[in-house]
């Protein structure tokens, strides 16, 4: 630029003027002649504090400022981090999200996750009881011992920190007295819509002639249905 074609203003007041911020006789220096010209204990001081980043080096040569190049190397190893967390994507679960058991009874599942960029991944459990357990691995254990409601998330996370999420749904059957279980009619005892979409639900029960109830557990009076006569 020149002084009639420049696009800012000066304060005259104080001398400021176009002269004040141009230096035509000012040559910058490549880093190749840098690193030629320069003192070789200051080159050696300068890749100690910058760890051979470039960056960093050729403004310490330039500046003569060992804290500006610091700043730089800062600023390029957090747009370094930054970058590998955008470029990053979680891994995809595979695994059943429906799981059937019985109280008292072992059921287990097996998930795997496919990462793009073949991070290693590790699987946890947000659960609200110890009775389903996964590991690291992805091998996942439910050992109901109560009808009690369990809500329960598949975690998988890559070394980077991404993760996915697989909300479980559990279906437990409580029948007893040689009932069988019906899994495919079942009554909602619980929900974690706001979260993570887990749902348990109770299975219903097939009873036998001689029980009735939730879980089969009461008598059947016969009587109810053909009148007994009295005594």
């Amino acid at each position: 630029t020149t002084q009639n074609n420049s696009v800012f203003t000066y304060n005259s007041s104080n001398g400021e003027s176009w002269y004040t911020y141009n230096n035509q006789s000012f040559v910058p220096k490549f880093y190749d002649e840098l690193k030629r010209t320069s003192d070789p204990a200051k080159i050696q001081k300068a890749n100690e504090t910058c760890s051979g980043n470039d960056d960093c080096i050729f403004d310490i040569l330039s500046t003569d400022d060992f804290a500006f190049g610091a700043a730089t190397l800062q600023s390029v190893t957090s747009f370094i981090q930054q970058n590998n967390t955008v470029s990053n994507f979680p891994p995809n679960i595979t695994g059943p999200s429906k799981i059937e058991a019985v109280v008292n009874k072992l059921v287990s599942a097996v998930y795997t996750a496919d990462d793009p960029e073949n991070d290693t991944v590790v699987f946890s459990l947000n659960s609200t009881s110890d009775d389903i357990q996964i590991a690291g691995n992805g091998t996942l254990v439910w050992y109901p011992n109560s009808s009690d409601s369990i809500l329960a998330t598949v975690i998988v996370k890559d070394s980077k920190g991404a993760h996915s999420e697989l909300a479980l749904q559990l279906v437990l059957c409580n029948c007893s007295n040689n009932a069988t279980c019906v899994f495919s009619t079942s009554s909602l005892a619980s929900s974690d819509n706001t979260n993570s979409n887990a749902t348990f639900t109770i299975a219903a029960c097939n009873c036998s002639e001689a029980y009735t109830g939730q879980y089969c557990t009461d008598d059947y009076d016969a009587c109810l249905e053909n009148q007994c006569y009295l005594n």
